[in-house]
C-alpha cells in the first residue's frame, strides 16, 4: 500500500516538532490472526504491529492475538463489528462473502511465488473496493507457500488419497476433493487439531508453514507437495477505525502496511524450502513427486472447479483472470 508520505520523510527524526500534540495520546488496536505466530501471516501482523508504533512515535499501539479460536468468515465479522480492529484473513473462504476472493484459493492457478505475486498485483484494486464496501480497509497482503497435504499414511494412488478425511481450508478445495471421491471436511485450523490428535481426520490441506507444520508433524508424518494453490492472505482493518484517525497516524499505518508486505515476500523466497527442511527434520517424509493418477484427477476436475467460478463471479471473474495471465507473461518487475 503506497503512503502518501515519502518514506525519506517519515522517520523518527524527521516528524514535525508538534507532532505529539496533534494526534491523541495513545490508540490502541486488537489485532487477530487464527494462524500462530511464526506462520507468514502471524510474523506479518507481528512486523505490522511494530512498525505502526515505530512509525507513530508509539502513539499506535496494537495487540496481537494468534491461534484465534475462530475462523476467516467469524474473524471478518469481528473486525467488521469493531470488536477486533484487525485481522489476518486467509482469502479462500471469503469467498463465501463475496465469490471474487476465491481466485486466490482456485486449484492449480497459483503454484510459485512469481505466480502469487502476479496474482496480489492484478487483485489488488478490486479486492480493496470489495473490503471498503464491507466496511474494512486493505492493509496489505500475505503471501502463503504453496498447499500440499499432510497425511497419516503415504499417498502414492488416488486409492490411497480416498482412504481420508482431509481438513481443507474453504468450499473450494473440499469440493475439489469430493468431486475425486475423497472426503473433505472444510473448518478452520484451530477446530481441526482435536480431531487430528483423535484420527478423526487423517489429512489436512496446508503449506505447514511455520507454527502450524509444529503441530501437523505430531500427528501426520507424511507430506505430499500437491502444489495445489500458493493462495495470499489479506490483513484488513475495520474501515472507521482506519478513517477516523488522524491524519499523521493513518500515515503511519499505511507506511507499516507498505513495509510488512516487502518483508513478507522477502521472507517468501525461501520460506518453503525451510519447511521441507524443518519437516524432514521432525521425522516427515515429504514427497516432491505427487503420484500420476493424482495429479491427472485432481488438476482434471480443477477446471471444472475454475469454469463453475468464472460463470457465478461474473465479468470480474474473466477480467481479473485475463489481467492475471498477462502480468504472468510480461512480468511485474
Amino acid at each position: 500500500m503506497k503512503s502518501s508520505i515519502s518514506k525519506n520523510n517519515i522517520s523518527t527524526l524527521s516528524l514535525p516538532a508538534s507532532y505529539k500534540a496533534t494526534v491523541p495520546e495513545k490508540v490502541n488496536w486488537l489485532a487477530a490472526s487464527e494462524y500462530p505466530a511464526t506462520t507468514i501471516p502471524g510474523i506479518g501482523l507481528e512486523t505490522f504491529s511494530q512498525m505502526a508504533s515505530k512509525y507513530s512515535w508509539g502513539k499506535l499501539l496494537i495487540s496481537n492475538r494468534f491461534d484465534f479460536p475462530v475462523g476467516a468468515i467469524e474473524i471478518f465479522d469481528y473486525v467488521r463489528e469493531d470488536r477486533v480492529q484487525v485481522a489476518d484473513i486467509h482469502g479462500g473462504p471469503l469467498g463465501s462473502i463475496e465469490p471474487v476472493f476465491n481466485l486466490v484459493s482456485l486449484p492449480f492457478l497459483t503454484s510459485s511465488i512469481d505466480d502469487t505475486k502476479c496474482l496480489q498485483a492484478a487483485t489488488r484494486k478490486v479486492y480493496g473496493q470489495r473490503f471498503e464496501r464491507n466496511g474494512l480497509h486493505l492493509l496489505y497482503s500475505a503471501p502463503w507457500p504453496a498447499t500440499g497435504l499432510w497425511s497419516s499414511s503415504p499417498v502414492a494412488s488416488m486409492d490411497d488419497l480416498r482412504k481420508l478425511r482431509i481438513r481443507t481450508y474453504d468450499t473450494t478445495s473440499a469440493a475439489l476433493l469430493a468431486s475425486a471421491g475423497v472426503t473433505g471436511v472444510n473448518m478452520p485450523f484451530g477446530q481441526a487439531m482435536p480431531l487430528i490428535a483423535n484420527s478423526e481426520i487423517s489429512g489436512v490441506m496446508s503449506s505447514g508453514d511455520g507454527g502450524a507444520g509444529w503441530q501437523l508433524w505430531q500427528h501426520l508424518r507424511y507430506f505430499t507437495a500437491l502444489n495445489y494453490a500458493a493462495p495470499l492472505s489479506f490483513s484488513v482493518v475495520n474501515k472507521l477505525a482506519y478513517d477516523s484517525l488522524p491524519r499523521q497516524l493513518r500515515d503511519a499505518v499505511d507506511r507499516a502496511a507498505e513495509d510488512t508486505e516487502a518483508k513478507l515476500w522477502d521472507i517468501m523466497q525461501k520460506r518453503q524450502e525451510e519447511n521441507y527442511q524443518s519437516m524432514k527434520e521432525h521425522g516427515v517424509s515429504v514427497q516432491l513427486i505427487v503420484a500420476d493418477d493424482v495429479k491427472i484427477e485432481l488438476q482434471r476436475n480443477a477446471r471444472n472447479i475454475i469454469d463453475a467460478w468464472v460463470d457465478k463471479t461474473g465479468p470480474d471473474a474473466t477480467m481479473l483472470l485475463e489481467d492475471f495471465e498477462y502480468l504472468k507473461r510480461v512480468g511485474i518487475g
